[in-house]
């Protein structure tokens, strides 16, 4: 038998999540993911944006007609339904705003500058709000809207989840956000500690899902379901008579407010992660 073969039989599956050979690996691996031009940053945004609007998507198709079950079960069904966005975009290599923890690790280790890590931000943020949005509109284009039946349809569901976050307090929304932040980078993170594509799906199941069944929020993921929830709104069709009842109406000023305050809550997740991971890759720590 080959070593490649003895390593791999006798291994773990997972490499220590924190630990100094992992730290270095994600160090490296975040160097070179800030160091790609502008457009690989950008369409690997997009491709992103694209797969968690459609986690959302999905949230919202088995809600719709949930209303029998529990708060509680609707919340964790939704999570499950939501975990596949993201662990699509792990595995098909998008890259996500406020969910890349190995950038964060190679700036908190000074393997790249601030400057660096905020072009790199920025650019995905770009590619991330292409893919979702764009996503929404391909969902509305296709009619999804009007799968299911009156007051039950697709369309419906997507305006309340919308209204619901439009209508949180802003304090409220921006700490769901930090959260919500910290848990995506988690799932990320320990998904790269796994050697094998089950164990990067099996570790990213339990943080994906705690994100939509906690009711915490990702700004990126908040793109979609506003541009879906204002197109719905906005061309309501054969819905409009069941719109005027039992769906709020939402505003593009509350819904633009609702993404700003999720996206600097996002923010402040990565700050504090950056402060965490500055610990763990201290020098003085043999990192």
């Amino acid at each position: 038998m080959s070593e490649s073969s003895d390593e791999a039989a006798g291994a773990p599956d997972v490499d220590g999540l924190f630990s100094t050979a992992m730290a270095r690996a994600g160090t490296a691996a975040g160097a070179a993911r800030a160091a790609r031009d502008t457009r690989a940053l950008i369409v690997w945004g997009v491709l992103g944006g694209a797969l968690i609007g459609l986690g959302m998507n999905l949230m919202t198709v088995v809600l719709t007609g949930a209303g029998g079950l529990s708060w509680g079960a609707g919340q964790l069904l939704a999570g499950g339904a939501f975990a596949v966005g993201l662990i699509l975009a792990v595995l098909c290599g998008g890259d996500l705003f406020a969910g890349d923890p190995l950038t964060i690790v190679a700036c908190a280790s000074r393997r790249i500058s601030v400057g660096r890590l905020a072009r790199a931000w920025v650019l995905v943020y770009l590619g991330n709000v292409i893919g979702a949005v764009g996503l929404a509109a391909l969902a509305w284009l296709s009619g999804q809207q009007y799968f299911g039946s009156g007051n039950t349809a697709v369309g419906v569901t997507a305006l309340r989840l919308a209204a619901g976050n439009v209508a949180s307090l802003p304090v409220d929304l921006f700490f769901l956000a930090v959260v919500g932040g910290v848990l995506t980078c988690l799932a990320v993170w320990m998904a790269f500690g796994a050697r094998t594509v089950a164990g990067k799906v099996l570790l990213l199941v339990p943080a994906a899902t705690a994100i939509a069944a906690g009711g915490f929020d990702h700004s990126i993921a908040n793109w979609y379901a506003q541009a879906y929830a204002l197109a719905v709104d906005t061309w309501p069709g054969r819905l409009g008579t069941f719109l005027s009842v039992d769906a709020p109406h939402i505003s593009p000023a509350g819904a633009l407010l609702s993404i700003v305050v999720t996206t600097f809550g996002n923010l402040a997740g990565i700050a504090l992660l950056v402060v965490v991971l500055r610990w763990l890759v201290d020098p003085r720590r043999g990192i």
